[in-house]
């Protein structure tokens, strides 16, 4: 059976045979650990998008 290695790459993602993969030329990954269940989350904050941000100029419709 052949092992395989899964690629990311700027297109997506590959899988290469890992006898023809040379890992010493590139940064290897693996995937992050799940965050244990008894951990609370904090909650996002809000963001209202109307309000301007530096009391700059308000926005104005175009007519």
């Amino acid at each position: 059976m052949v092992d395989y290695v899964k690629i990311k790459f700027k297109g997506g993602w590959a899988l290469l045979a890992a006898s023809e993969f040379d890992a010493k030329k590139h940064e290897l990954y693996a995937e992050p650990e799940p965050a244990p269940v008894g951990q609370e989350k904090e909650p996002p904050e809000e963001v209202k998008p109307d309000e301007p941000c530096s009391g700059g100029r308000k926005r104005q419709v175009k007519r």
